[in-house]
């Protein structure tokens, strides 16, 4: 889990980076991260490699970003463009998969996270129902 989490003030190049090393690596090829508060247990949003092309896209319009994504602001973080806690799907370890999928489909939602009182144990996508 520690691969999927980032803390708020992480610059989105960097996040960028690490998404795609991940991928690369064949390790860890997640479309999605949890964005952390200062506080370990501080929960404060999910970011999406969606979210971050849309950044990136919706930046590019603005002029903050030349031909090459290297280029991107240098001042963009995750909290600037992370969906926040409040718009998050979550449900409890012991939620079924069938119950969880059928919640992504009826919200259109493409990612639930997975929580309890003692903190977060992981993100869950439609593509994890297909393993």
């Amino acid at each position: 889990l520690r691969r999927l989490l980032v803390q708020q003030d992480d610059l989105l190049t960097e996040v960028a980076d690490c998404l795609v090393s991940n991928a690369l690596a064949g390790d860890c090829a997640c479309h999605h991260i949890v964005v952390r508060g200062r506080e370990e247990t501080q929960f404060l949003g999910v970011l999406s490699s969606l979210d971050i092309v849309r950044a990136i896209y919706e930046l590019r319009l603005r002029g903050h970003v030349q031909e090459r994504l290297a280029l991107v602001d240098a001042s963009v973080t995750v909290l600037d463009i992370m969906k926040p806690r409040a718009d998050v799907f979550t449900c409890v370890p012991s939620s079924s998969m069938k119950d969880v999928v059928k919640v992504l489909l009826m919200t259109q939602q493409n990612s639930a996270l997975i929580v309890d009182e003692e903190g977060v144990y992981g993100i869950f996508t439609p593509r994890d129902a297909r393993s």
